[in-house]
């Protein structure tokens, strides 16, 4: 049975709406996303990190292997990389082929969205997810971006799709599916990790027989160590003798780093506790004590009641609280509902009510103390105390910022969602929907990250369905109230709301989705619902293109090539002028993206050498005056990456670059030779 039921008017609905009509308008659908995604696909510049996609591709052309100038050899993307090289191979290494598979599995990603939806909830539900994710720019965007987060997205909804029915339905035929489907996520992007934490849904999703649990559990062993091996195998590969740069020298952090790296993953964002150095010993002591009451009470409670089990979850979460880990309290609050109350009434659960106002006095009290002792606003104390694990940050405010309106309706819905499996009210869809996304977003957020929207790109069609679901049942309420229902089919009910959905989401339109292939270099980006929210750097599409081949057409064979700019800005110099020998940058960027090669320190893909200070600059100059192209962006040489901290080396740069040869489309990137 499922928590959003199939209309009863599905057959004789709105114009003939049968399962052929379904069909019908999913095909309609995806012939609009493939017209959308493909407009004017090749107009503009490789952007972002497409320059390092085009070097790999170009290396895979050459020698069959993305082994890239520097030594590297660059299998992060393995899958993807191949896919792209064999269109690239058929037609030809330019923007329109090496963005062009992203289009696919873009269009693919919609009657993807449409049979997951339909699985779970009703037609009419799967079909407005379906809809919105053919509509979005921003998913338009992702699609047209050569990169291979909307590959990830694909391989990620059917990987659910083949959870769902092979884990949570007993499908032995989508267990093999799923084993295969997991593999190619995998193979995609490192975020396809995250599968094996959606995996935990197979375990814990209430209504389970043992021997269900026990035959998942022993998949999800295999599938972990199965996901090890693949990702020793994908991911950057050192030759002897080459090895990532350290220029501030080594400590317990780079150990670390380097131990999780061996395992394929980032450094965790462990929290700082910086506020007990600051704490007032009183305040301190009160809070202690507050605890030790709190826990006292919990423990003398279980002995009571000989419920142990329950005990054990919410002496964590008090002392989580007096840890001001607010976030992480309230994730094993959330477990301590869905395990322990179950459908007993929370009010009468005196556990829990012991836990709720000793964490609500702790956590209060550490607002105090980090407003008054630490000197923090009241923001800034807020984002302190939740910090660990990062989801605010990874998730929720791109949903926010980016879409308000469908951030305040996934909220909703997934409190919502979170009742249903708190009461068992047929728990297999809330738990589905809500650990697909939640489990796998709170361990990403766990570990170090750029945290940027592409990052949470794989669990959008997710965030959609949930609202969807959450918004079928405001329509359901509303129908009920008004009783239109008998007169009113429920798919034209859902079909209303769909055309509010998509009126009141700027990034859910037809006007918004049509403009993407419309943009030029001087066209304005949206800041969060864009493919790079780097201050300074999201406002616009960078015209790299035009400077750098006329770099490339107009360079002698002895001259050279320095470049500045963020690390993916200078991959895409190198890709289009025929090479960049010199970098300018500073050392936290060396740090990042050098590697230390024959007593150099080189990048990591190109191998030019990096230029860090204004003596390294000055005897740049003085060897290759009159051979020596710069290449960069006029706004760096003001304010911005990858020069921020580094006046003196900025006013050099403006001394020689004051009236550049060329100048590109967006008005600021240029290309000069010095004289």
């Amino acid at each position: 049975m499922q928590i959003v039921a199939d209309p009863k008017s599905s057959q004789s609905s709105i114009i003939g709406f049968t399962d052929k009509g379904y069909t019908a308008f999913v095909v309609l659908l995806v012939a609009i996303g493939l017209w959308l995604r493909l407009r004017n696909l090749g107009a503009l510049s490789l952007m972002v990190d497409e320059g390092v996609e085009a070097l790999a591709i170009r290396s895979i052309l050459d020698d069959g292997w993305p082994d890239m100038e520097s030594g590297l050899v660059y299998l992060r993307f393995p899958l993807f990389l191949y896919v792209q090289a064999a269109f690239a191979a058929l037609f030809e290494l330019n923007e329109f082929w090496l963005r062009f598979p992203g289009i696919l599995f873009g269009a693919a990603t919609i009657p993807a969205v449409y049979v997951l939806g339909k699985e779970i909830a009703n037609k009419p539900v799967a079909a407005a997810a379906a809809t919105i994710i053919a509509l979005s720019a921003w998913h338009i965007d992702i699609s047209r971006y050569g990169r291979p987060y909307i590959a990830l997205q694909f391989f990620f909804v059917l990987s659910l799709l083949f959870l769902y029915r092979g884990f949570l339905l007993d499908s032995r035929r989508s267990r093999y599916a799923f084993l295969c489907t997991f593999l190619l996520t995998v193979l995609t992007h490192e975020l396809g990790q995250v599968l094996i934490v959606a995996f935990l849904v197979a375990l814990l999703c209430p209504g389970l027989s043992s021997g269900t649990r026990l035959r998942n559990g022993i998949w999800g062993i295999g599938l972990a160590g199965l996901m090890v091996v693949v990702r020793k195998l994908a991911g950057f590969q050192l030759p002897d003798g080459i090895v990532w740069a350290s220029v501030g020298g080594d400590d317990h952090a780079g150990f670390l780093r380097r131990i999780f790296g061996s395992l394929g993953l980032p450094l965790p964002r462990l929290p700082q506790l910086t506020g007990f150095g600051e704490a007032d010993p009183a305040l301190l002591i009160l809070v202690l004590g507050i605890v030790a009451g709190g826990v006292m009470f919990i423990v003398w409670q279980a002995y009571q009641t000989k419920e142990w089990r329950g005990a054990a979850i919410a002496i964590p979460v008090i002392g989580l609280a007096a840890a001001y880990q607010v976030i992480a309290a309230g994730l094993l609050l959330a477990v301590y509902l869905a395990v322990i109350v179950g459908r007993r009434k929370l009010a009468t659960d005196r556990t829990l009510l012991a836990v709720m106002v000793v964490s609500a006095i702790t956590c209060g009290l550490w607002l105090v103390i980090l407003v008054t002792s630490a000197g923090l606003g009241i923001p800034q104390a807020l984002l302190e105390m939740s910090s660990f694990p990062e989801i605010y940050k990874y998730l929720f405010r791109w949903l926010i910022k980016g879409w308000p309106v469908l951030g305040i309706l996934f909220i909703g819905a997934s409190v919502w969602l979170f009742a249903r499996l708190i009461r068992r009210d047929e728990p297999r869809v809330p738990m589905f929907l809500l650990g697909s996304l939640y489990f796998p977003a709170i361990f990403a957020s766990v570990f170090e990250s750029s945290f940027v929207p592409t990052y949470i790109a794989h669990l959008f069609p997710v965030v959609i369905l949930i609202v969807v679901v959450g918004v079928w049942q405001i329509g359901t309420i509303i129908a009920n109230r008004l009783e239109v229902a008998r007169r009113v089919p429920e798919p034209a009910i859902m079909g209303l709301l769909l055309v509010v959905l998509l009126l009141v989401n700027a990034d859910f339109n037809i006007a918004s989705a049509y403009a993407v292939g419309d943009r030029t270099y001087q066209s304005e980006r949206h800041p969060v619902r864009n493919i790079i929210t780097f201050h300074r750097y999201s406002d616009l599409h960078q015209d790299f293109k035009g400077p750098a081949t006329y770099v490339g057409r107009n360079r002698h064979p002895d001259d050279v090539v320095a470049a500045i700019g963020m690390d993916y800005a200078t991959q895409i110099y190198h890709f289009y002028s025929g090479g960049v020998d010199f970098g300018i940058s500073t050392l936290e960027y060396i740090d990042q993206f050098g590697l230390e090669a024959d007593d150099k320190i080189i990048h990591y893909t190109t191998g030019y050498e990096y230029i860090v200070g204004e003596n390294e600059l000055r005897h740049l100059l003085d060897s290759y005056r009159g051979r020596l192209w710069i290449l960069g962006d006029l706004r760096v040489l003001r304010q911005g990456p990858p020069l921020d901290s580094a006046e003196p080396l900025k006013e050099v740069l403006r001394d020689i670059i004051t009236d550049p040869e060329f100048i590109g489309e967006d008005g600021f990137s240029f290309a000069t030779k010095v004289k």
